[in-house]
């Protein structure tokens, strides 16, 4: 089993490789559901909220798009918890258009 994988700064971020050759997911350490996947090709860094959406039993792991920092991450998930606490899915995708 491997160790966990986490960071809890940005210097911490900065550092961050993926491993073997394949993209891997940090956990932030300060905020329950954050992640970080590093591309394994390109080395990019994309952030990651690993929620359960109202209503649902499993888990899913939704992008912040438009998120740089670490910062930036930790406040977009704060408010995304916040309006899943009321029972609403920011991240979720829209509804099919029926035609």
């Amino acid at each position: 089993m491997r160790a966990q994988l986490k960071f809890s700064t940005e210097a911490d971020l900065a550092k961050l490789k993926a491993i073997d050759g394949k993209d891997t997911i940090y956990s932030d350490a300060k905020t329950q559901g954050l992640k970080v996947r590093v591309s394994s090709r390109s080395g990019r860094k994309t952030f990651l909220l690993e929620y359960r959406p109202p209503g649902q039993r499993s888990a899913t792991k939704r992008s912040l798009d438009g998120v740089e920092t670490l910062k930036d991450a930790r406040s977009k998930a704060l408010e995304i918890k916040a309006s899943l606490l009321q029972g609403t899915d920011p991240l979720a995708p829209p509804p099919p258009k029926i035609t």
